[in-house]
């Protein structure tokens, strides 16, 4: 999941995604992934929130 959640984030480049939109993306639930980034995600080096309910990959 970790890797897929990344993968998507790197694609999306300065604008970010919202959890719905990689969850469309991947093909699973929403909350899967917001729970993702409420855990894990927000402990991951280069993942950051740029706005409410949107989050980007930084190198």
């Amino acid at each position: 999941m970790k890797e897929s959640i990344l993968a998507c984030l790197r694609e999306a480049g300065g604008a970010g995604k919202t959890p719905a939109e990689i969850a469309r993306e991947l093909g699973v639930l929403k909350s899967r992934v917001q729970s993702w980034f409420s855990s894990t995600g927000k402990k991951c080096p280069g993942v950051r929130k740029v706005g409410t309910g949107r989050w980007r990959f930084v190198d």
